[in-house]
């Protein structure tokens, strides 16, 4: 999986407000934004080594409300990027290919959600 995930976009200097302990990276921030949508949000990435084993990591993306009827919603994502040593920008990019997923299955199961329920309004 690892030697699969290259990036064509993000490079070490994106990953922001790094933190080490001795010479390991333990956290750092990532910010996403589409500058093209004319209402495009930023979204921050914060990533988060644990200490107790080092290759394990967490993503967290936070997406504050934008209506009264929004709640926040928190993707908070634990995943092993496999070695101590792996490079910064595959830890970032194994981080947003789970993250992805589990946007992706949550939109299948709004899908879902919104089939049945115009089934019922229907």
């Amino acid at each position: 999986m690892i030697d699969s995930i290259k990036s064509k976009s993000i490079k070490l200097k994106d990953l922001q407000n790094r933190v080490y302990s001795g010479k390991q990276c333990i956290a750092f921030n990532l910010v996403l934004e589409n500058k093209e949508l004319e209402n495009s949000e930023q979204l921050i990435l914060q990533y988060v080594r644990n200490v107790n084993d080092l290759t394990l990591w967490n993503v967290r993306l936070i997406l504050e409300r934008k209506t009264i009827y929004e709640n926040t919603t928190i993707y908070d994502i634990g995943y092993s990027a496999y070695s101590i040593n792996i490079d910064l920008v595959k830890v970032a990019m194994i981080g947003l290919t789970y993250l992805q997923t589990e946007i992706k299955q949550e939109l299948q199961r709004k899908i879902n959600i919104d089939f049945m329920v115009g089934e019922v309004l229907n």
